[in-house]
């Protein structure tokens, strides 16, 4: 949960379709000027009929875990699948025009589809579809655009202008600036995989947060706003769905989040500023955010009570870098950069009680459920075990300052990434013991994927590597490799 990852910008790609925009799904529901409506049950909307817009191609058969990620050939996206190993790679047969934005994020979670989009808003076409892994087949989910678009933008401008929002830049807000923030290429999978929410602007005036039912083919319509929907993510526990809406201004925009039910469609706002990001949620109960204004250090690290929408300041100063463990209700965090309070490394727990544990100020954390439970750090002289009671060890002399938990959580890598400023080590391997396994390979790494059953992992250098785990045996997969190990940009398939 290091700050400096939701501070970096992702490289995002779409995926698209033709399809007319006459084909567009319509509800009776109208929207009275200048409001913004809590749907009390969504509404549901048919989806087109399912359309074959690929041959379909079976896909290779594969004995365990499959990766499928994405590359760019000469600007052109790709999707490929293929074994832990490397063997049997095989390029999906997408449309030429398919986007999509985040890749870990378009895989049902069983695996079987993937969830992407074609067209363009400039060809007024783009449109939601899926994909088979099972078949091969491409199948339109629907269209999302209003047969308006793009004049459904001045529409909105003139119905928010008329209502009693009121906006701190609401006089910068024009018609321009809303199709500037406008963007359909958010999906997330229920973690069922019985609905996919994404983006859309199937009713207008702008877009909002829809569901598909893969059971009975029906789309709903959750939130309506007179506003663009900016993100959406759900909680673990599969009852709500986190969401935001940006508020566009000439130079920056700022978001309003929600939580939605999506059993009832009861909505939660929370009182948090609009350049507030939320790190992480425990299922639907609570969240973690920060304060991250334009430039300068992040500052105001808060709880935030997911069923009142209220928060709870734990930090208020800058900080280096923090970390949670849920199951303790703790954070730990280095800072600040002033003197109030001293500069060093705190234990706060979730009531916001401070107690400071050591004078180091550590540049990244970690929180590993190890044997013995505890955070690691880093700083600029090696690796640091820090217990639950505030004990601070030395594990190891060099340092790293990236790390990766393996899923059954019985290893941790430690690495770095390809930087001028780091020296190359390979890569840390330490069991849940805390005690150093052995080091891989000598070269800086820029991503690793950890296979699901923890047996191994593929990473990045100037190559593409697979080393099993805890032997530690490479083995070159690809030789300057395309292959993007992104944040975002690869999912692993049962």
């Amino acid at each position: 949960m290091r700050s400096s990852d939701h501070r970096a910008a992702i490289i995002l790609l779409l995926f698209a379709n033709l399809v007319l925009a006459a084909c567009l799904p319509q509800t009776d529901r109208q929207i009275p000027p200048g409001t913004v409506e809590a749907t009390e049950a969504p509404t549901a909307i048919s989806s087109p009929e399912p359309t074959l817009s690929v041959t379909p191609t079976p896909i290779v058969s594969f004995d365990g875990p499959k990766l499928l990620y994405q590359t760019y050939l000469e600007g052109s996206p790709a999707v490929y699948i293929m074994n832990f190993d490397g063997t049997g790679k095989k390029k999906l047969a997408l449309p030429p025009d398919f986007h999509i934005r985040f890749l870990e994020k378009a895989i049902s979670p069983d695996g079987k589809w993937l969830a992407f989009h074609t067209g363009s808003e400039e060809n007024k076409n783009i449109a939601l579809n899926l994909f088979s892994l099972e078949t091969g087949e491409s199948i339109l989910t629907t269209p999302l655009l209003s047969p308006d678009y793009p004049d459904n933008f001045q529409s909105a401008l003139e119905r928010l202008q008329a209502s009693q929002q009121d906006f701190f830049n609401k006089g910068e807000i024009t018609s321009a600036t809303l199709k500037r923030d406008f963007d359909l290429t958010m999906v997330s999978w229920s973690p069922d995989g019985r609905f996919l929410a994404f983006a859309g602007e199937l009713d207008g005036p702008t877009s909002d947060l829809y569901l598909y039912d893969m059971e009975s083919k029906t789309i709903r319509r959750m939130f309506d706003d007179l506003l663009n929907i900016a993100s959406l993510e759900w909680a673990s526990d599969g009852q709500t769905i986190f969401f935001s809406n940006i508020v566009p201004g000439e130079i920056y925009s700022w978001t309003i989040p929600y939580a939605i039910n999506v059993k009832n469609g009861d909505i939660q706002d929370f009182d948090v500023a609009g350049w507030d990001i939320i790190d992480s949620c425990f299922e639907s109960e609570f969240c973690l955010w920060h304060y991250q204004g334009d430039g300068g250090d992040p500052i105001s690290i808060s709880y935030l009570d997911v069923a009142t929408g209220k928060s709870r300041s734990l930090w208020k100063p800058t900080f280096q870098d923090y970390a949670a463990s849920f199951q303790d209700k703790l954070i730990i965090v280095s800072g600040p950069y002033g003197e109030d309070p001293e500069p060093g490394t705190y234990f706060v727990d979730f009531a916001g009680k401070r107690k400071k544990i050591s004078d180091i100020f550590f540049e990244r954390f970690v929180y590993w459920d190890a044997e013995e439970p505890c955070f690691i750090g880093a700083m600029p002289d090696g690796l640091y075990r820090i217990s639950l009671d505030g004990t601070v060890q030395k594990i190891f002399e060099p340092v790293y300052y990236e790390f990766s938990i393996s899923p059954d959580g019985q290893w941790l890598i430690a690495y770095n990434e390809d930087s001028p400023y780091v020296h190359s080590q390979g890569l840390l391997l330490l069991n849940d013991k805390l005690e150093v396994v052995q080091i891989i390979g000598d070269e800086k790494t820029n991503h690793l994927v950890w296979q699901p059953d923890s047996a191994g992992l593929l990473f990045m250098t100037r190559d593409l590597y697979h080393v099993s785990v805890p032997d530690g045996q490479l083995q070159l997969i690809e030789k300057g490799t395309n292959v993007s190990l992104g944040e975002y940009d690869y999912r692993w398939i049962p």
